[in-house]
């Protein structure tokens, strides 16, 4: 990318441009540069959500290995089977999980 914006400079520099146009391209390949970069930034954020999912599944696979019984609430492992919590008007929540099981508690006033 660096090269083309180099080479619109250097054609503006070394021979006679219309500004009109030569602004166009500038705009079109600033553009593209914020396009490629949003992008870019995409992609580290998905590969730092995967690294935290990796070591979740990590954490709860040495869980497993040791054979305890889990006999009290456990975060980690909640967080790590739950897909989604839908929390509807009526103030209830819906929580699916990865499993496929959900579950919807009401709210107690």
């Amino acid at each position: 990318m660096n090269k083309e914006f180099e080479l619109l400079v250097k054609m503006n520099t070394t021979a006679q441009q219309d500004q009109t146009i030569w602004w166009k391209k500038y705009a079109e390949l600033e553009d593209k540069y914020k396009n490629k970069e949003s992008e870019y930034n995409n992609l580290i954020s998905q590969k730092e959500e995967r690294k935290l999912k990796e070591s979740n599944i990590n954490s709860f696979i040495e869980t497993l290995k040791k054979g305890e019984i889990l006999l009290e609430w456990d975060d980690r492992i909640f967080n790590f089977t739950l897909e989604k919590a839908i929390v509807h008007k009526d103030k209830s929540i819906t929580f699916k999980f990865y499993s496929g099981y959900g579950v919807t508690i009401k709210a107690e006033y």
